[in-house]
């Protein structure tokens, strides 16, 4: 029989045997423990908890000494088109003359192309146009022919010409008399100018590109240099502009007399923050250069804690 003075017998639990206040000391004793263990690492601590306000400190310091700048309204002139051809010409013919003189015999590479045009495809009706337009610039290097577009491709990149022409062949193909076509012409011209990605009047290294795939690169710096314009300085306005010219004259027997001006868009008055351009791609290091000593710290504390308790 079990007495009633036995263990099992007891109405009491284990906590009834505590102090009550068990669970204060307890939290008070941790929280001495902790401030005892930080006060042997203090100083790396302290720069583990000061970090981040350093880094925010920093950040506050370059946005008042790089303050917002006001940009006033900026217009541009005239473009010369003609100037711009002349000068793309010159330029490739100094480099050829150049490798002339190394090599004994004319190379041409995507910076120093061979100057000619060629087109594809070889159809009486193409032919007139690219002959007029070859009249307008004064070349002694006569038109190259190809069959189809993809051989005109395929040459361009072996044979290094100055630039492509891919006219569109259906709207050239409609055999009987219509409202689609002009004579022998297309009653619209449907046409690609190939050039090579590298620009060859670059401006800062060799390797540039048109970087087609970005409307506005580095847009900040573009706009207070003023920024080249490859459609001009490597002469694909000069090609599309005499290409549309002879079709017009072909077509509607007109002559474009009056000179064609480009100019650039204004820009209006705004304020432009170098703070956040310089920022774009060193912001997130900053964060992680704030916030990485914390969460170190606090990894080394949590493996010690770790240790401790296994080791008991």
């Amino acid at each position: 029989m079990i007495s009633d003075n036995s263990p099992l017998s007891s109405e009491h639990s284990e906590d009834d045997s505590l102090p009550s206040n068990y669970h204060w000391l307890r939290f008070k004793w941790m929280f001495w423990k902790n401030c005892c263990m930080h006060w042997n690492t203090r100083w790396e601590f302290l720069f583990a908890v000061l970090m981040p306000s350093i880094c925010s400190l920093i950040a506050v310091i370059l946005r008042i000494n790089i303050p917002a700048e006001h940009l006033t309204t900026i217009t541009y002139g005239d473009t010369d088109i003609q100037k711009a051809w002349r000068n793309v010409i010159r330029e490739v013919d100094t480099r050829g003359g150049i490798l002339e003189e190394s090599f004994d015999n004319p190379v041409h590479t995507p910076y120093v192309p061979h100057l000619g045009i060629a087109y594809a495809p070889d159809f009486e009706a193409i032919n007139n146009i690219m002959e007029f337009t070859f009249n307008k610039f004064e070349w002694d290097s006569p038109f190259i022919t190809f069959n189809t577009c993809d051989e005109l491709r395929e040459k361009m990149r072996t044979e290094h010409y100055f630039a492509g022409v891919c006219f569109n062949e259906d709207v050239f193909n409609v055999e009987t008399e219509s409202i689609y076509k002009i004579g022998i012409y297309p009653n619209r011209l449907d046409y690609i100018i190939i050039f090579p990605s590298e620009l060859r009047l670059y401006q800062e290294y060799i390797g540039e590109t048109w970087d087609t795939t970005n409307v506005y690169p580095n847009l900040g710096q573009q706009e207070r240099k003023g920024g080249p314009i490859p459609y001009i300085t490597e002469g694909f306005i000069m090609i599309q502009k005499s290409i549309s010219e002879a079709y017009i004259n072909l077509t509607c027997n007109v002559t474009v007399e009056d000179d064609i001006v480009l100019r650039k868009f204004p820009k209006a008055e705004r304020y432009y923050d170098p703070l956040s351009e310089m920022l774009e791609m060193r912001l997130s290091l900053l964060i992680s250069m704030a916030y990485i000593t914390t969460i170190l710290y606090l990894l080394r504390v949590g493996i010690l804690q770790l240790r401790a308790f296994i080791l008991c």
